[in-house]
């Protein structure tokens, strides 16, 4: 509420303004979580109802506050309801989907080989290539490859992997071959030609034949030579050997732009004589006397670095066109070192997969890790289950503070769990949390509702924390107990075996009305959220996510895969839940009960029998060691009439669910004989009949908030009222008044009266009211009775039952309540 609509300047405003900053608001000790979660509720519903982004801010810091503690059980995510279900569902579809892309990988690699060779036998090959046409050629050929990829229509892993793989290949060769040419082409002795030639042999894998071998070992012994250069005679020696190595073509080329006088006398000379004269011991004196006196003088005016710089390009010419022939065969034979890498590549991938599928279990679980952290928000693998039935909670200057029980039992109370469904619920449809703030809360809120009662399934449902109220051993399956005359639910304390299953023990049933009323709303809220013909924050959150999230295209199944989140299933689920909460009423173990003017009590299971009685007042009472209380309670029977109130808003449209169950023939209905007659009710139609039936006894209870739990005129406190009475009388039990039992009546009387517009029950309501305003203390803004300051779950319940109150007074009285309502929302704004 904005308190500053149209007196900025105002001195009431400013008086207004100081009186909501000093409003005492405790709330301290160890409380059931559940009130945390119910406060939680009654600062969202009068949120949207003010419109009052404020009181959502609490809401939502009270929220994060509550859950920053340690206050529920942490277990593995991989030990919860949703992913046994998930792995049970799944693994067979993991291990299907790796046989099919193993079958798929060969497939693949054939048709990879085929279209590889068809590319080499159309592409234009040149008989003779220089270094860098090679390269460009290697480049060529494979992004030729890489183009026709997308045409195989391979499968998507191997298509990603494969064009990886050839682009790595074309990548890597291309620029270690250029890096090799710079190097060839910024130093051209004979030396760093045959140093480049033999790394590229081992590096780049080129083939050589012995002919080649050899030649390049004698080189070796050519470049010592023409190292060794320093004057005309070591000249000379290096000079012979390059000639005795090349052919008759490459002699002319190489020695003529030295001298023509030293071709034209080395080529008349015999290869042997040419190494005598070499070999200083040679006998040949004549040829001899020619070298000293010819040759060597003409070599020596030429210049020793000259011949030395002439031989060494030359002889790295003559290697780098055998290099140049050799790569040019390596490149010709691309499509054999593709089909070998490939075939290296799938062989290991096939093997990685085999080991995969061997641990499928192993497999799921790290995807799925994986994907939880990158995408729910997950930090580690621990998820809360259920939470503790207590936290320990502070106010200190408007901050609130939790903290959870030092001791934790491994119990859980059914009031905590269907407050905390619908507090979340709540929370989740508020819009407060972002899209992936959202995810991991709405998932653990998923496990509960799965652990709540099971999953139906075959061979048998899996089992949770609902049982027997009769106490006997049979498995409860939501889809049968909904007609079967056992009772199932929650009990008030559950003792656990682990996070999600209750321990089995033999004891009588203690069912609290409170209790059984927060598990009722917490079902509804769910469902109300996962109404599958609606769009909300899960479809925008979750409802993308597919197996295919997880595990990819191939793993797992094929085409859109299956969804990780159905909505539909969940709705469902919960739905049923809901009908077997409703179904309870009508049982053995019914709470609801309608009474007669002479005080009989009919209980709603025996109802059919007693339709021909008058009942005037209705009650709902707790079941204490399997027996029906005699005590009723006013809260229960208030908190009942809200729900049947809010069930009519959450079920209508539900014809259009896509919940296949909910859509079936009732077969037990007398006009399904014939399952297609427009008579015969679905599921969907036959709970709200017994909703229908169920909400009839709003006027009863009304009756009985109206003349049972009030004072009458000759009281000490007249119209005032008390919190409980007892049956069979419906005489209330002494106490002195107090502030949340008038509080409770008095909602109680308006919901029934917006209900049935009976006035009766306005004017029991006003009066309760105006007996109230007695009470109030303008010194501390609050009513002086059993409390003296008020807490925030009474607050709470102020404001809902006075903004309820509001539009029925007259001008005067809701000017004066609407300034009231004012200071106390201000002090829930203000909460940290």
């Amino acid at each position: 509420m904005d308190l500053q609509p149209d007196m900025e300047n105002d001195r009431e405003f400013a008086k207004l303004l100081q009186q909501a900053s000093q409003f005492e608001l405790q709330w301290k000790g160890s409380i059931p979580s559940s009130e945390v979660h119910e406060v939680i509720q009654g600062l969202l519903d009068m949120a949207e109802k003010t419109k009052n982004a404020k009181l959502k801010a609490t809401a939502l810091s009270l929220y994060k506050k509550y859950y920053a503690e340690n206050i529920g059980t942490q277990v593995s995510f991989f030990k919860t309801p949703y992913y046994e279900i998930f792995q049970r569902e799944a693994l067979p579809g993991v291990r299907e989907g790796m046989d099919d892309a193993l079958k798929q990988i060969d497939a693949g690699l054939i048709t990879v080989k085929k279209k590889v060779r068809e590319l080499k036998q159309n592409y234009e090959w040149p008989k003779k290539a220089k270094f860098t046409e090679s390269i460009a050629l290697l480049e060529g050929f494979l992004n030729t490859f890489l183009d026709s990829i997308p045409k195989l229509k391979l499968m998507k892993d191997f298509e990603v992997a494969l064009v990886d793989e050839v682009k790595s290949e074309r990548d890597l060769n291309a620029d270690y071959l250029k890096k090799e040419w710079k190097l060839i082409d910024e130093t051209k002795t004979l030396t760093n030609m045959l140093n480049i030639l033999e790394e590229m042999v081992k590096e780049f894998e080129i083939p050589l034949d012995k002919e080649t071998q050899d030649k390049l070992q004698s080189g070796r012994g050519l470049a010592e030579k023409i190292n060794a250069i320093t004057d005309e005679t070591t000249a000379f020696s290096a000079v012979v050997g390059v000639w005795l190595t090349l052919g008759p073509k490459e002699r002319e080329l190489y020695f003529t732009p030295i001298s023509a006088a030293l071709y034209n006398f080395l080529s008349g000379k015999k290869d042997q004589d040419l190494v005598c004269l070499v070999d200083t011991t040679c006998p040949n004196f004549f040829s001899g006397i020619i070298r000293d006196f010819a040759i060597l003088p003409q070599l020596k005016k030429f210049g020793p670095d000259k011949i030395k710089a002439t031989l060494n390009e030359k002889t790295h010419g003559y290697v780098l066109e055998i290099l140049e022939e050799r790569l040019l065969s390596v490149v010709l034979n691309l499509d054999a070192r593709v089909e070998k890498k490939v075939t290296k590549n799938v062989v290991k991938a096939k093997a990685e997969i085999e080991k995969t599928r061997r641990n499928a279990q192993g497999f799921t679980k790290e995807n799925f890790l994986k994907w939880l952290r990158s995408n729910m928000g997950f930090k580690s693998e621990m998820s809360l289950a259920y939470e503790s039935t207590t936290v320990n909670v502070d106010i200190v200057k408007k901050v609130v503070a939790f903290k959870a029980p030092s001791t934790k039992k491994s119990v859980v109370s059914s009031k905590s769990v269907g407050a905390s469904l619908a507090s979340n619920a709540k929370i989740f449809d508020s819009g407060l949390l972002s899209d992936t703030a959202l995810r991991k809360p709405v998932i653990e809120q998923i496990n509960r509702i799965m652990g709540f009662g099971g999953v139906p399934g075959k061979p048998a449902p899996t089992k949770g924390i609902v049982k027997s109220f009769e106490n006997n051993r049979t498995p409860y399956d939501v889809g049968d107990a909904i007609d079967s005359v056992a009772s199932f639910g929650l009990v008030d304390l559950t003792e656990l075996s682990s996070p999600f299953l209750r321990k089995e023990v033999n004891d009588v049933a203690n069912i609290s009305a409170d209790a059984q009323i927060e598990i009722g709303n917490g079902l509804l809220s769910t469902m109300k959220y996962l109404r599958d013909w609606e769009k909300n924050s899960f479809d925008k959150s979750l409802g993308g996510f597919k197996a295919t999230s997880v595990f990819g295209e191939e793993a797992g199944g094929s085409g859109e895969g299956t969804m990780l989140f159905n909505k539909t299933d969940f709705f469902g689920l919960t739905a049923a839940q809901f009908i077997n909460w409703i179904a309870n009423l009508t049982k053995k173990f019914s709470q609801l009960g309608l009474v007669t003017n002479d005080g009989e009590v009919v209980w709603m299971n025996d109802y059919t029998k007693n339709k021909d009685k008058t009942f005037l007042f209705g009650v709902y009472v707790d079941i204490v060691n399997g027996q029906r209380s005699p005590e009723v309670s006013i809260k229960p029977i208030v908190k009942v009439i809200r729900l049947f109130k809010n069930i009519q808003g959450v079920i209508d449209g539900i014809e259009k669910t896509k919940f296949k169950e909910l859509l079936k023939k009732d077969k037990t209905d007398p006009e399904c004989g014939d399952l297609n007659s427009p008579n015969c009710p679905t599921l969907a139609q036959v709970l709200g009949r017994r909703i229908n039936e169920v909400k009839k006894i709003l006027v009863p209870l009304g009756n009985t908030i109206a003349t049972k739990y009030r004072n009458q005129k000759d009281s000490a406190v007249p119209g005032l009222a008390a919190g409980v009475i007892t049956l069979p009388g419906m005489e209330k039990v002494d106490g002195d008044p107090e502030l949340m039992d008038q509080l409770l009546v008095i909602e109680g009387l308006l919901e029934v009266y917006d209900s049935t517009k009976i006035e009766t029950y306005l004017w029991s309501a006003k009066e309760t009211f105006f007996l109230l305003q007695k009470y109030y203390n303008p010194k501390t803004n609050f009513f002086d009775m059993d409390l003296k300051v008020a807490n925030v779950p009474v607050l709470i319940q102020m404001l809902r039952t006075f903004r309820l109150m509001a539009p029925h007074l007259p001008d005067t009285e809701r000017i004066i309540l609407i300034e009231k309502l004012k200071i106390w929302e201000y002090s829930l704004e203000k909460l940290q």
